[in-house]
């Protein structure tokens, strides 16, 4: 199988698309995680029929105008309904021109710590951790009982890729969702990240703990990864599998800088000094978020951002190879954590769409 995602993709910038991306995180994103909290958003208005896969042939009204399916002038491009072809076979009309990226990540915090009451040594009883005597535990050196570097940060992600059928259009083919486990650091001095000279957080994935969790079988907006592989373009795989002649493995890595240190170095994701902290802010405020940090990618020879050259100022430092690639958010009604450090859960967006040139 040919690697999905070198020679036959171009990189196209996504921040342009925000009216898109706030429907789509409000729909997608929002909704997913809203399922697993029961706490959801209200919704100023529904989001057009066919918004996610399967919505033009499922019989339903699902934006409420009084048209169903490809009655409604919002079907008029999905594929259900072009050339008359409504039906549910599988006569060609799985198409993926491109594809995109969302991602939810959920982060706990255990072990000896010492600011949590678990662990080993957090009470003031035994070897008297909470007390300024003895073996030094109220002091963020030593043994380091105030020190959060102590702990260890548990992070589970699902990689939610979006292909599209229509990428100039924005149509949705499937949704793909990859999930794993990985550790993270934080260090608000920076360097969290091998050669990441500002980086002050950094996520390690185990390729291991991977596995593709779409239910296609039960759900169609679901990417089967058998119809995928035979186009040769099941990119989420690649992209969660160690880097080698048919994998890319960008994400099995992510280099973090929190907003606040964003703003402090003055850095912006683009080279004309747009998308700055202050515009990440506003656009998550817009859509009843609070920004937190910037994802980046190593662009490691071979690996998909090494060979789509991403024209980002957020670098690392100074001639590092990391790239800014997430807008990473917090949504205040069920996560009020604030700091350089993630302890619960949190979701964003790719800076970045692709689209396959063959």
């Amino acid at each position: 199988m040919s690697n999905p995602g070198t020679a036959d993709v171009v990189a196209d910038w996504r921040m342009t698309e925000m009216k898109f991306l706030s429907q789509l995180l409000m729909a997608l994103l929002l909704s997913l995680t809203m399922a697993l909290y029961s706490c959801a958003p209200p919704s100023e208005e529904p989001d057009p029929e066919g918004s996610l896969p399967g919505q033009c042939d499922d019989d339903e009204d699902n934006d409420g105008d009084g048209d169903t399916d490809c009655d409604d002038s919002d079907c008029d491009n999905d594929g259900d309904c072009e050339d008359g072809d409504d039906d549910d076979d599988d006569d060609g009309d799985f198409v993926v021109e491109g594809f995109t990226f969302e991602v939810q990540l959920t982060v706990t915090v255990s072990g000896d710590d010492d600011d949590s009451a678990s662990g080993d040594d957090d009470s003031a009883s035994g070897d008297d951790d909470d007390s300024a005597s003895g073996d030094d535990d109220d002091s963020a050196t030593g043994d380091d009982d105030d020190d959060d570097d102590g702990g260890n940060y548990v992070v589970s992600v699902d990689y939610v890729m979006e292909y599209f059928s229509d990428f100039d259009n924005n149509v949705t083919q499937c949704l793909q969702i990859l999930r794993g486990t990985g550790v993270a650091n934080f260090n608000s001095g920076g360097s969290a990240a091998p050669g990441c000279t500002n980086c002050t957080g950094y996520i390690n994935f185990d390729p291991a703990t991977f596995e593709d969790v779409s239910d296609f079988a039960n759900n169609p907006q679901f990417c089967d990864p058998a119809a995928l592989d035979a186009l040769g373009k099941n990119a989420g795989a690649a992209l969660v599998a160690p880097l080698s002649d048919t994998a890319l493995g960008d994400f099995l890595q992510m280099g973090l800088i929190d907003t606040g240190s964003l703003d402090f170095l003055d850095l912006s994701v683009t080279l004309d000094g747009s998308q700055t902290a202050a515009d990440l802010i506003e656009v998550w405020e817009a859509n009843a978020g609070v920004s937190t940090h910037v994802g980046l990618v190593e662009a490691v020879e071979g690996s998909l951002g090494a060979n789509m050259s991403l024209a980002s100022e957020i670098h690392g430092g100074t001639g590092d190879a990391w790239y800014g690639w997430w807008s990473l958010a917090r949504d205040p009604k069920i996560n009020q954590y604030e700091g350089i450090e993630m302890d619960g859960f949190y979701f964003g967006y790719s800076f970045w769409k692709f689209q396959y040139t063959q």
